[in-house]
C-alpha cells in the first residue's frame, strides 16, 4: 500500500503523529488544571479559616497585646500633653488678687515700654498712649472685681496671654504700640463688645470650635518697621503657648491697606520652620537667612494690626469616662 500510494500514507502517518501528540498535550494540561483547581480550593478553605479564626489566648499573645496597649496609652498621653498645654496656666477666682494682678501687670509693662533697649544696649522706649492699659484699660483708674467666679479665672487668663504677647512684642522693638484689645466675657454671644481695649475675633477666622476647642482671642496694634514684625512672629512662631496668629492687617506709611498672605516658597512657616529641621543642608538655611533679611512690606515703617488666638483643647471623652469611673 505505501508502495502504491506514498504520499497518501505519509499524510495519514503525519495526522496520526499529530492526533496523538495533540491528545498528549490536552492529557497534561488537564492534569495541570485540575492541579491548580485543588490548590485554588485549597487557598480560599485556607482564607476563609483564617478570617474567621480568633487569636489563640495564650499567655504570649496576653502578654504582646498588653505592651501594645501600654505603648498607645504613652503616645495617647503625649499627643494629649501636646494639645493641652495651655491648661498649665493656674488661674484663681479670687477677685481681689486677680484685680491687683491686673494693675501690676499695667505698671509693669508701662516701665517695660519706657525702660526698652535695643540689642545695642542703647535707650529706645517703645511709644504707647497715654493711660495706655495694655488690653485692660477699665482697670487703670479703679479696681473693679467681676462678681461671676467665671469671669475671674477668665480675666486672669487672658492676663498671663497678654503677658507673654507683651513680652514677645516689646521684645521685637516695635516704635509704638498702638492698641491691645481682648475678648470680652462671653463673646460668642450676638451683642457687641463694647470699651476700646475689647474686641471680638470674626467668625469667619477664628479657630474656635464648641465642645472641641475654646480660644482667648487678642488684637494688637503696633508701628515699626518689617523686621520689627518679623521677630515678633518668629518670637510666637516658637510656640511656648498654644497661640496663633489668624490675620495681619498692614497699613503703609501712604495710608494704603493691605493683607500680608503667604506667598509661594515664601510663607512664614517655611521661613520659620527651616531651622528647627536638623536636615536641612547649609544652603536651605542661607537662602531662609536670606528670605528674613528681606522685607515682607516694603518701606520704613508701618501699621501692623495682629489678631491672635490662643486654645485649649477639650477632651469630653476623656472627662466623661472618667467621671464615670468615679462614680462606679
Amino acid at each position: 500500500m505505501f508502495k502504491k500510494n506514498p504520499v497518501f500514507c505519509i499524510i495519514l502517518a503525519i495526522c496520526l503523529i499529530a492526533f496523538l501528540g495533540g491528545g498528549f498535550l490536552a492529557f497534561s494540561e488537564s492534569g495541570k488544571q485540575a492541579k491548580s483547581l485543588k490548590q485554588l480550593k485549597k487557598a480560599s478553605q485556607q482564607y476563609k479559616s483564617a478570617a474567621g479564626a480568633e487569636i489563640s489566648p495564650t499567655e504570649e499573645n496576653l502578654q504582646a497585646s498588653e505592651v501594645n496597649v501600654q505603648e498607645l496609652q504613652r503616645l495617647l498621653e503625649i499627643i494629649r500633653g501636646d494639645l493641652r498645654r495651655g491648661a498649665r496656666l493656674t488661674s484663681t477666682d479670687d477677685g481681689v488678687r486677680v484685680s491687683t494682678a491686673i494693675q501690676q501687670y499695667i505698671t509693669e509693662f508701662q516701665r517695660l515700654a519706657d525702660s526698652h533697649t535695643n540689642l545695642e544696649g542703647e535707650a529706645q522706649p517703645v511709644s504707647v498712649p497715654d493711660d495706655f492699659g495694655f488690653g485692660f484699660d477699665e482697670f487703670i483708674d479703679e479696681v473693679v472685681v467681676p462678681d461671676v467666679a467665671d469671669e475671674v479665672i477668665f480675666l486672669d487668663k487672658q492676663r498671663q496671654v497678654l503677658s507673654y504677647i507683651m513680652n514677645k512684642l516689646i521684645g521685637s522693638s516695635p516704635s509704638s504700640i498702638d492698641s491691645v484689645a481682648r475678648e470680652a466675657f462671653q463673646a460668642s454671644s450676638d451683642k457687641e463688645p463694647s470699651g476700646k481695649s475689647l474686641f471680638k475675633v470674626g467668625e469667619a477666622i477664628t479657630a474656635a470650635e464648641p465642645g472641641a476647642i475654646e480660644t482667648l482671642g487678642f488684637q494688637v496694634v503696633f508701628t515699626g518697621d518689617t523686621a520689627s514684625l518679623r521677630t515678633f512672629l518668629n518670637d510666637l512662631n516658637k510656640f511656648d503657648l498654644p497661640i496663633v496668629v489668624r490675620s495681619i492687617e498692614v497699613q503703609r506709611p501712604s495710608g494704603e491697606e493691605t493683607t500680608v498672605a503667604p506667598k509661594d516658597g515664601n510663607d512664614l512657616d517655611a521661613i520659620f520652620g527651616i531651622f528647627g529641621d536638623t536636615s536641612a543642608s547649609v544652603e536651605d538655611r542661607q537662602a531662609a537667612a536670606d528670605q528674613l533679611a528681606e522685607p515682607v512690606i516694603l518701606g520704613n515703617t508701618s501699621r501692623f494690626t495682629v489678631v491672635l488666638e490662643y486654645f485649649e483643647i477639650i477632651h469630653q471623652s476623656t472627662d466623661s469616662t472618667e467621671a464615670g469611673e468615679a462614680q462606679s
